[in-house]
């Protein structure tokens, strides 16, 4: 036979399939982004993706100039996603809230966001909770808070004696007395940053490395002390 005539509805036909067609190859992440070109706020929030797809992440970010809030948590993406996202996150002068909780990135991945702490200037918001954490990164990540860099008025212009993080949430990890003896340090360094240390086992030690700092140094009206695992010696110290 001579074939189908190439007429200009067969045209638009193998059109619409090869676009059906690239929708259902195009992943979940990349479909998210897309959509998200213009948000303030990107939700990639249990998306399960792999390390690997963080890159796609990353390669937005350098790119986009739009987003300030970026919700990741619920991943599982591990270290290497975690390093993907800080890379990218160098570079990028928008972002100023990321979530990062509960992506199993452990030490390796929080030693990644320490080093982003120290050198960006955009973020005030930072939330790692529940992600396996150890005191060899609490320390890191306070001393990081401690040296963050100086913030910005709207002209851009530094403002002497302030820090652009203003927020570090490092809940239910397994953070001990030596993380706490460093958040007591970044209390007289950073003593406006807000500071989410519940459900860690810093005991009687970590509040008696606390303690004297809160009472000369505090600038909250709040201090969130659940389960830190200290008992009627941490009270006292504390009282």
């Amino acid at each position: 036979g001579k074939g189908v005539p190439r007429t200009a509805r067969n045209f638009w036909k193998g059109a619409i399939r090869k676009v059906k067609l690239m929708n259902k190859l195009e992943s979940k992440i990349n479909k998210v982004l897309r959509m998200s070109a213009t948000d303030e706020t990107v939700r990639l929030a249990a998306m399960n993706f792999f390390p690997k797809e963080a890159i796609v992440l990353r390669d937005f970010l350098m790119v986009n100039a739009v987003c300030k809030r970026l919700e990741l948590s619920y991943n599982n993406f591990g270290p290497e996603g975690c390093t993907a996202v800080c890379q990218a996150l160098m570079d990028n002068r928008t972002v100023t809230e990321v979530r990062f909780s509960s992506n199993k990135i452990g030490d390796r991945g929080a030693f990644e966001i320490a080093r982003l702490i120290k050198t960006s200037h955009s973020l005030s918001e930072i939330d790692i909770g529940n992600n396996e954490l150890s005191d060899v990164s609490g320390v890191a990540l306070f001393q990081a808070a401690s040296t963050s860099p100086e913030d910005r008025n709207a002209l851009g212009q530094k403002i002497p004696g302030s820090h652009a993080l203003k927020k570090l949430m490092v809940y239910n990890n397994n953070l001990g007395p030596l993380t706490f003896h460093a958040w007591a340090k970044s209390i007289k360094r950073n003593p406006a940053l807000e500071v989410d240390l519940s459900e860690n086992p810093g005991g009687d030690q970590g509040m008696a490395s606390v303690s004297g700092y809160i009472s000369r140094h505090w600038a909250h009206e709040r201090l969130d002390l659940r389960a830190m695992e200290y008992g009627a010696e941490g009270c006292r110290l504390l009282a």
